[in-house]
């Protein structure tokens, strides 16, 4: 398994989607929020905003309090509080503590990763889609502020950030998320108030991609001093960044719902040993360690009357990648024979200790969208066949000792592990000789999701992905339509972006998780640019202080859902 993720997932962890209460919160997502999906239509005709928190005491009897500090440890750097460098959890995590988004998302079922319902965010008092989901209109909050921070200085919050943001993800050139906004045509703002977006075609995306990480609403005033910088109208005042150390935030007393945060500061700490972090959670000097990256054995060494032990629900493929333009690889025979050559089931009970599961291109835990894991094991190129992948790879003129250059992570040593295994396996059963290799993380990472794009053009051969993405369109959209952040095998198939196009404007959910079910087995059918590993079962643990504090399997930009909880006595 790779040590990488979008939500930064390493050793055992993989992102995952939330299990748990809800969370009270003025215009605030619920309990378990996910990036996108719906189980209402992706443009709905109308949202209200949520109603206002209300203090609920616990089952013991217990009224919140308040407190000094939350304390959220990351397993890797943030690189700058930039919000076009969120490829990697860990800044969206920080100055989504201080910037809005336009949407969150609720489950309305919590063990249903389909039953998704958009709601306003605290920015927004409602929004509507009109003229068949081709305008989408929303209507701001009266009264929210900036922070009373210069050059912002409690100026009030206005429709022009919003275009500003928004116009800035699609179109700077430093910008990988402008495919996730390439459906708006025009973005008017009639009146400070107000922001329609007229969009080419209803897009079922779109919606999601307002509610996601890259979608984060930022002041003009700041833009040359973002890297180091985040002021906004958040629950939460942005005072220090040290790289290589983390955050420290104190509570904003101008925030629109402030009589509901219970803790004075939110503090970020950069802890890359399991070990350590393991020690403080136990010990309660930190609150919740963000990468819920738990082994079974950490579990057993956790579990006591300090911390609270969950399992998570994946929502994270790993994928071992080509390059789709380069010659070697252009035969769909010699992939599939690649593919048949590794033996799932005993890299499961080899690498990921006998406890792990299958996953396609849409991880399996996210139900109705996804294949299941028996349907996966069913499937052709999936299925471990040494005798048939050796006629497939002869029949693609492959020859007992190819050369293939393979990259992983950097970070961790579980894919190198796991990369091994799978190297002899393809050595074993095809004559395949494979050098891995591995270069630093913050170079690996635009190499891996960027291709052709990204730095020196990507990887020329073979390489990992890693999604952890809380987000089943962007596990089908974002690797596989051109432009897609994800990309980085270089592909693109005019059937497959048609077929995708089709998805985005398909409102109706049930159609819509048909279609998608239709589109990964087309995929491995036809074209299998990425073909997928089995995920590790992963574990999460906070501080059983906290009361109010769901399960935290899933991690939304700035933790949203951590507003509301508080420490009991």
């Amino acid at each position: 398994m790779s040590d990488s993720g979008y939500w930064g997932s390493r050793g055992l962890s993989r992102r995952s989607l939330l299990r748990g209460a809800a969370v009270g919160g003025a215009g605030l997502a619920g309990a378990a929020l996910i990036g996108c999906g719906s189980s209402q239509p992706a443009a709905p005709a109308g949202g209200s905003p949520a109603a206002p928190a209300k203090s609920v005491a616990t089952s013991t009897g217990e009224q919140p309090q308040m407190s000094d500090a939350f304390v959220l440890v990351q397993t890797r750097d943030a690189v700058s509080l930039e919000p076009l460098d969120a490829n990697v959890y860990t800044i969206p995590e920080r100055i989504g503590l201080v910037y809005p988004r336009l949407l969150f998302s609720t489950l309305e079922k919590p063990d249903d990763a389909a039953s998704v319902k958009w709601i306003p965010s605290y920015v927004v008092q409602s929004y509507e889609s009109t003229d068949g989901g081709k305008q989408i209109t929303f209507k701001l909050k009266p009264g929210v502020k900036y922070q009373n921070i210069a050059p912002l200085n409690g100026r009030e919050f206005t429709s022009a950030d919003v275009k500003f943001s928004i116009e800035r993800y699609m179109k700077h050139p430093k910008s990988t998320f402008g495919n996730r906004f390439s459906d708006i045509n025009t973005i008017e703002t009639p009146d400070k108030s107000t922001v329609v977006f007229k969009v080419k075609a209803p897009s079922r995306y779109l919606i999601s991609s307002f509610a996601a990480e890259t979608a984060l609403i930022s002041p003009p005033e700041i833009e040359n001093e973002y890297k180091t910088k985040a002021i906004g109208p958040g629950p939460y005042i942005h005072e220090q960044y040290l790289q290589g150390e983390g955050s420290t935030l104190k509570k904003n007393p101008d925030y629109i719902d402030a009589k509901n945060i219970w803790f004075n500061r939110y503090l970020v700490k950069v802890m890359t040993d399991a070990a350590t972090r393991n020690a403080a959670l136990k010990t309660n000097q930190v609150d919740w360690i963000d990468s819920a990256g738990l082994t079974p054995a950490d579990v057993k060494t956790l579990e006591g009357p300090t911390v609270k032990v969950y399992e998570n629900i994946s929502a994270s493929t790993t994928n071992i990648s080509w390059n789709m333009t380069n010659p070697k690889f252009q035969d769909y025979r010699l992939r599939v024979a690649m593919s048949k050559a590794f033996d799932r089931q005993l890299y499961i009970d080899q690498t990921l200790q006998a406890n792990g599961k299958w996953t396609g291109i849409i991880p399996v835990d996210f139900g109705k969208m996804a294949l299941t894991q028996d349907e996966i094991k069913a499937h052709n190129v999936m299925k471990y066949d040494p005798a048939e992948a050796k006629k497939l790879f002869e029949a693609a003129g492959g020859k007992p000792g190819m050369t293939v250059e393979y990259y992983f992570n950097s970070n961790g040593t579980a894919d190198s592990v796991q990369m091994q295994f799978i190297s002899k396996q393809w050595e074993q059963n095809l004559g395949i000789k494979t050098t891995l290799k591995t270069e630093d993380y913050s170079i690996f990472l635009p190499k891996m999701y960027l291709g052709a794009k990204g730095p020196g053009g990507g990887y020329k051969e073979m390489f990992t992905t890693t999604y952890g993405i809380p987000n089943w369109h962007e596990h089908l959209f974002a690797p596989y339509l051109p432009g897609g952040n994800r990309n980085g095998s270089n592909f693109e198939n005019a059937d497959v972006t048609k077929a995708m196009e089709d998805l985005k404007q398909t409102l109706d959910d049930n159609a819509a998780y048909e279609k998608a079910r239709k589109l990964q087995l087309l995929l491995w059918d036809k074209h299998l640019p990425m073909m997928q590993r089995p995920t590790p079962r992963s574990y999460g643990g906070y501080n059983a202080k906290l009361r109010n504090f769901p399960q935290p399997g899933n991690y939304p930009p700035g933790v949203e859902w951590s507003y509301n909880a508080w420490k009991g006595k």
